[in-house]
């Protein structure tokens, strides 16, 4: 059917003159208050486990973890040189800094949380791979009178980065206990080529080369179908903004129109907040039950969604939307305008592609401010190292379930009650702030997430629906899903 604009017209003017939310006694003033008490609790007890929790104890096995994030940046890291020219300078633009510096950083931390011998040899290496001669005469100085494995650890280190070797058979043994000590991979093979390189071991040094080629070879093509997927969604992305654009200077406002959803919504913006403390309360007292009840932590990963946003959603469209006559589907705007299809997929394409620029800028700057996104923030262990089944669970939850509650509590509960008190980009910027504190990331991966909720929630404002952010939403965390598979999982 062919877009009309009368039929846009129709349904806003059916949405303005929709009835305004009555006052309940249901919300019981003192409930509320009650409520609220205990939704404060349950958010002071979350923050305060996740500021005295580090990092690394979110992790189940940080050790193997990352190893396979190590490996990729490393892997990618060495393989530069045989890039050609225009390639290492498109990575170089779209990189945020020296990714040895941040894997470096990353593994000092490691070895302190550790205190894994073989965590600390691989800072040493590290510092040798970046020429930090220095940090490596003291690592040895150190670890030379130390038992096993510092001392051979000490002997490797000194022979591939410092002292020349006493000889051949010396580097030979070297070699042979490298193996049995250090499990192949990135630091396994350049230590064993610096040591190979001290005696001119050509045949090894080979041999070496030769081996790792496939893998190598891999990782460069997996990552190079990750990117020209990100400059293709951008450029589709832009294309498509502008097309919208040009859609809005012809059409006005209301050729932006996907649904009826009415800004500021047709309840007072009291409930609104009510909605949101009794839904937050059920939520933190479902979580109790399933802590009590000693629910498998498998299940309850697949729970958590819904026990976070089904509440709020529930109680929305019990006492927002009927009691203003309206369904929560007309009221979110999720019932498209007939003959809008091609505009949703070029509002969907637009914001996947803003949120990509959006997100190689705030990376950029990070590295201006050296602040770094924590690669805890986005190490998905289910994702990377559980099993089929689990794996599958995590890609339905993040690419379906989470998109569309996250939707329509956020933007369609969240953001359309602050409309009722602030304009437009005071309530996006809110609300997207919220969005991003609530994922729990640190700096870098909050403002990304931010940028995200603010695009969404722009979204919603301009379309009337939230078909687009619950599309956009999809699309994203499908990305990054395929994304940690394709370079991480093994």
């Amino acid at each position: 059917m062919a877009w009309n604009p009368d039929s846009i017209l129709r349904e806003k003017d059916q949405a303005s003159r929709l009835p305004p939310s009555r006052d309940f006694s249901t919300f019981s003033l003192v409930v509320t208050i009650c409520l609220a008490g205990i939704l404060c609790l349950g958010v002071g007890f979350v923050i305060w486990a996740h500021m005295s929790t580090e990092r690394l104890a979110r992790v189940t096995a940080p050790e193997e973890a990352l190893a396979l994030l190590a490996e990729q940046m490393l892997t990618l890291h060495e393989a530069a040189p045989r890039l050609p020219a225009w390639e290492r300078r498109l990575y170089q633009w779209l990189g945020d800094g020296d990714e040895r510096q941040y894997v470096l950083r990353w593994y000092r931390e490691l070895a302190a949380y550790t205190n894994d011998p073989l965590m600390a040899f691989y800072v040493a290496v590290l510092s040798g791979e970046s020429g930090a001669r220095s940090d490596v005469e003291a690592t040895v100085h150190a670890w030379k009178r130390r038992p096993l494995p510092y001392s051979l650890f000490a002997q490797l280190l000194e022979t591939a980065y410092l002292a020349p070797p006493d000889g051949r058979l010396t580097v030979y043994q070297l070699q042979a206990r490298l193996a049995e000590m250090v499990p192949d991979g990135w630091f396994y093979r350049r230590v064993a080529n610096r040591l190979a390189e001290r005696i001119q071991d050509h045949a090894f040094l080979e041999f070496l080369e030769r081996s790792s080629r496939p893998a190598i070879r891999a990782r460069i093509w997996a990552n190079r179908v990750v990117v020209g997927f990100e400059l293709l969604s951008v450029v589709v992305g832009v294309v498509s903004l502008g097309l919208v654009y040009r859609r809005w200077r012809a059409y006005g406002a209301e050729g932006l129109r996907l649904g009826s959803s009415q800004l500021p919504p047709p309840w007072p913006g009291r409930m609104g907040v009510m909605v949101l403390i009794w839904g937050g309360a059920l939520t933190v007292l479902l979580l109790i039950g399933c802590s009590l009840m000693g629910i498998d932590q498998r299940l309850l990963q697949v729970l958590v969604p819904f026990l976070l946003h089904v509440p709020v959603v529930m109680l929305a469209v019990r006492f927002l939307w009927l009691p203003a006559g309206v369904s929560c589907i007309q009221g979110w705007g999720l019932r498209l305008i007939p003959g809008q299809g091609r505009l949703l997929g070029l509002m969907t394409s637009g914001l996947f592609g803003a949120a990509l620029i959006a997100e190689w800028g705030i990376g950029h700057l990070t590295a201006v401010w050296h602040v770094s996104v924590h690669w805890t923030d986005w190490f998905d262990e289910t994702l990377i190292l559980g099993t089929q089944a689990e794996l599958w669970s995590a890609v339905v939850t993040y690419t379906l379930v989470a998109p569309v509650l996250e939707e329509l509590v956020f933007r369609g509960v969240l953001f359309a009650t602050l409309r009722r008190w602030f304009g437009p980009w005071l309530s996006m910027l809110s609300s997207a702030g919220v969005f991003a504190l609530a994922h729990g990331y640190s700096v870098g991966g909050a403002l990304a997430i931010f940028a995200s909720g603010l695009l969404w929630a722009w979204a919603y404002e301009k379309t009337g629906s939230l078909w687009p952010g619950i599309a956009a939403h999809t699309l994203n965390n499908l990305f990054v899903c395929v994304t940690a598979i394709m370079l991480l999982r093994p």
